[in-house]
Parts: structure tokens; sequence; C-alpha cells
């Protein structure tokens, strides 16, 4: 189910025509600033303490009829660039999620700890040419109260890219998506999917950025504004906090040649004001 206001709908439909006929001409309106913000967290993976790989997404049981996944991160390094090759070798059977049957098969990375305080957010990622696969370079789940048994909530699930390639290994979708509601059953809600332009995607550095506020979400992409989310009944359920998710996968049913995306960073700066 697609619920945009109508607001967004006509700022966001701006936005999509800014940016794929526009930006081909002008690389110069570039928004994305952590003016008024500090930074409180950078990663570049040199340790992967602060990552786990046991999020549902990401670890299935191999006594049972479902996806298998291994899941690889290994440092690399250049002479100008140390970045985490995020890697995984999948064989895709069928998957059940929560009782369903889903036409995918993915490995996903999350921060062990939420993030409760507004702020923004910000992957760097290159995505290597290749078919039948679905990226991930940042995402989120929403976090439950403090001292909370169950750590988070899952919905709503802001992703500021998912990244889509069919039998072509050098034609890309880029999507972002907002979903909410309370599961992912048929009572679950999404903000509607929409493709964005993204000038010589693969191989190369790609930022993807999320500004988070109280009363709005803001998507970007190469520094670029993409997207804006103002639907105070989504935002609400984000107010306990997000949980970050960096992913990659195949999807079933597509012919594919591997999966894999170097990650050079993860950088969080958090607001001065809680707002």
């Amino acid at each position: 189910m697609k619920q945009e206001i109508l607001k967004d709908w006509i700022t966001n439909t701006w936005l999509q025509l800014k940016n794929s006929v526009w930006r081909r001409i002008d690389e110069r309106n570039k928004t994305f600033t952590t003016k008024g913000y500090d930074e409180w967290w950078f990663d570049n993976f040199d340790r992967l303490r602060n990552w786990r790989k046991d999020f549902p997404w990401g670890i299935y049981s191999e006594t049972e009829e479902l996806t298998y996944v291994d899941t690889d991160m290994v440092k690399e390094k250049t002479s100008t660039t140390t970045y985490v090759k995020l890697k995984t070798e999948l064989k895709p059977k069928v998957n059940h999620f929560n009782g369903a049957v889903m036409p995918w098969a993915r490995a996903c990375i999350m921060s062990n700890l939420p993030f409760r305080h507004y702020g923004t957010f910000e992957v760097i990622a290159k995505v290597h040419p290749a078919k039948g696969v679905w990226h991930a370079p940042l995402w989120f789940v929403a976090a439950t109260a403090a001292g909370s048994e169950d750590p988070y909530a899952v919905l709503p699930e802001p992703d500021v890219a998912e990244v889509y390639s069919k039998v072509d290994r050098n034609k890309f979708k880029v999507k972002s998506n907002l979903h909410f509601g309370t599961d992912y059953s048929e009572n679950s809600k999404r903000i509607g999917a929409r493709t964005h332009y993204i000038p010589n995607f693969t191989g190369r550095w790609v930022s993807y950025g999320m500004v988070w506020k109280a009363d709005r979400i803001e998507f970007y992409y190469d520094w670029h504004l993409y997207r804006v989310v103002t639907d105070l009944q989504a935002l609400e359920r984000l107010k306990h906090g997000v949980y970050p998710i960096i992913g990659v996968g195949v999807n079933v049913g597509q012919p594919h040649d591997g999966s894999e995306m170097d990650v050079k960073s993860f950088n969080y700066w958090r607001g001065l004001n809680k707002s």
C-alpha cells in the first residue's frame, strides 16, 4: 500500500525531476551538510566489534531448508584507501521470515547499539557490477524504549538506498522507501518506493546519507537531496532511536554472479539539539 501525503509527493516529484535532469548539468547543487551537528562516531571498520551479524536478515538455520548465508567482512588496503569488503556467498533455496516465503537471500550487519539522538548518518560505499543482486548501503530499523526486553521494533524501516540488478550486470535501479505500520503482514504500509538517478553509479565511492529530525527525515545520494518524508505517523515510531544496517544479497529467481560491496566508512553526527 502506498501512502505518501500530498505535500511530500509534490516535493519528492520535484526532487526526482531536479536530480534526474538538472543534476547532469550542474553538479554544484550539493546540499548535504553536517553544520550544526557534532561528529560523534566515525567508523572505518578497523575493528568490527561495533557491528553484529546475527540480525534476522543475515543468519539462517543450516539444518532446515532455508537460505544458507555466509557473511564475510575482509579488510582491504590500497595505497590510498583502507576499507572493508562486505561479501556474501549465497546459495538461495527458500527463505522463510516470520512465516512468509521471501523471494531473496540476504546478509546484513547491524550496529550493536541504537542511536537515540537525532542526527545525520552517512555511509561511503562502492557497488561492483553484478547481476541478480540486492544491496542496501544504508537502511534502518526502529529501536524500542531503553530497557525494553525486545531491543528493536523493526518498523518503521527507512531505506535510504536499495540497489537492484537483474540479468544485466551493469544496469542497476536505486530506490528509496519507508515501511511503517506494526509488522510486515498485510497490515504493513509503505510510503511508496521511488527510483532515483545516480550517474556513473558502479565502481566508484558513493555517499548515502540520512538526516533524522523530529519532524522529517531526508535522504541523500552523492550529497544531493533526493527525498523528504514528513509523515508524523511514521516518524512517531522512530522516537526511541534507530539501528543503522548495511546489507548485500541476491534475488532468488534471478541469475547472479556473486554479491559484494566495498564499504569505506560509517559516520554519525549528533544534533546539538534534540530536534
